[in-house]
């Protein structure tokens, strides 16, 4: 559980900054 919860919030970090880079 703590696993996934630790790929979920990389994977919600990524996307945004790919939300932020695609703004820029």
């Amino acid at each position: 559980m703590v696993a996934h919860f630790y790929i979920s919030s990389q994977w919600l970090t990524s996307v945004l900054h790919s939300s932020c880079l695609a703004m820029l």
